[in-house]
């Protein structure tokens, strides 16, 4: 066994501080912790760290994509870049691993998410194959279930849903007839899929509900001219701090749907139907001239720190190398749009449990506190920000996984127990 074994004992220290020592965030910054409102003090008990710098193979993640737990709290990781998902029991012991790349039946493209069903199969959800790959419990593929035409899945709005299919959105782009432009649409439909029966022939998604996308345009227009024609590149305006979609399943199958800049969760029965409606007196703040500003320089910097995109564009004789590619997103940085206020929300999550996690934002792309709410709007507490993460994952007694990087870089998952929240 390797060292990350001998992490099981290790304390928390980057998931949890008390709350004594935050007492001076408050006020009526919507990022600070809201007066009147019960404050959390959250214990996690530390359980296992997997993934190291110097473990063996079984050990160690390139990029960890997604993770989630099954019912006997068992952890599931997918290395989206190593096209593989590791199984880890409730000890911190990988006992199971599958997934390799290829293209063949079976074999992962561009892993984007799984869920894990309630007969222990996985769905592997992939976009070059355009559906869910389905392995069995101990890794073998049973069948490819391929989605409809322009049904794609985002691995951060995908959820299992009443244990025998699963959630998930993702923004479609069409081509319009008018000059081949792109055409970005203002609605992202969110899609329930049966995963436990299906074949190659494909699958009905059906659609639950539309959410709401913030409207834009594709910016304009660049050509490149070389010796063999001229490429045209059309790419969407830059623009940050828009309101995200955010995404939640509740045990009992009922989804909770985030997507404003205001603190406004709608509550959606099992079938889509409307359920309820969770909302906060706490507004947006309004994005100062200074943190555009500070935005920008934050972005060129992180262009300068990282060389600019590690590959080359070539299309009909004209090549874009990584100059070219870095000066056009530095270009894109100077010319970017700004939302004229930071949404309130930041993540939302469901626990085993059945309560709803509310990351509110604080600084811009710092977090703030976390709300703890029941599904009908109850407030239970907040947890006072920078006291704990937001976790990834949830699962069954309190088990909760945090995906971080080490100081070199790189990926690992941090499972451990929260008590203390209601």
């Amino acid at each position: 066994m390797s060292g990350a074994f001998l992490t099981r004992a290790l304390l928390l220290t980057s998931l949890f501080l008390p709350a004594s020592l935050l007492a001076g965030c408050g006020g009526d910054d919507p990022g600070g912790q809201d007066a009147g409102t019960p404050t959390l003090e959250p214990l996690v008990e530390m359980a296992y760290l997997v993934g190291e710098a110097e473990g063996g193979a079984w050990d160690s993640f390139s990029r960890v994509g997604m993770v989630t737990f099954d019912e006997d709290g068992n952890l599931y990781i997918l290395d989206a870049n190593a096209h593989r998902v590791s199984v880890v029991d409730p000890q911190g012991e990988v006992v199971l691993q599958f997934g390799n790349r290829g293209e063949g039946p079976g074999e992962l493209r561009v892993p984007r998410g799984l869920v894990v069903l309630p007969d222990g199969e996985v769905g592997v959800a992939d976009a070059g194959h355009r559906g869910f790959l389905i392995f069995g419990p101990e890794g073998e593929h049973r069948r490819t279930i391929r989605l409809p035409e322009g049904a794609m899945v985002d691995g951060n709005l995908l959820l299992p849903h009443l244990g025998d299919g699963a959630v998930f959105a993702s923004r479609a782009f069409t081509i319009t007839s008018e000059g081949g432009r792109m055409s970005v649409p203002t609605e992202i439909p969110i899609r329930r899929v049966a995963l436990v029966s299906g074949d190659d022939d494909g699958a009905e998604a059906s659609v639950l509900h539309e959410a709401w996308l913030p409207p834009r345009d594709m910016g304009e227009e660049r050509t490149m001219t070389g010796p063999a024609g001229t490429l045209r590149l059309a790419g969407r305006t830059m623009r940050a701090f828009e309101p995200q979609l955010h995404l939640a399943v509740l045990p009992d199958g009922r989804i909770a749907v985030a997507d404003s800049s205001t603190y406004r969760i709608e509550i959606l029965g099992p079938d889509g139907e409307p359920a309820g409606v969770v909302e906060r007196p706490i507004p947006p703040r309004v994005l100062t001239e200074r943190e555009r500003e500070e935005e920008r320089q934050r972005r060129l910097d992180e262009l300068d720190e990282g060389g600019g995109p590690q590959f080359q564009l070539v299309s009909g004789g004209v090549t874009l190398d990584q100059g070219d590619m870095r000066e056009m997103l530095q270009e894109q940085v100077q010319e970017m749009e700004f939302w004229p206020e930071i949404p309130v929300i930041r993540r939302l999550a469901a626990d085993r449990e059945g309560r709803l996690w509310v990351g509110r934002s604080g600084a811009p792309n710092q977090p703030g506190p976390i709300d703890i709410l029941t599904p009908e709007g109850e407030v239970v507490g907040s947890i006072p920000a920078d006291a704990m993460a937001f976790p990834d994952a949830f699962g069954p007694d309190g088990l909760a996984a945090w995906i971080e990087l080490d100081e070199l870089e790189v990926a690992r998952v941090r499972v451990g127990r929260v008590r203390g929240v209601g």
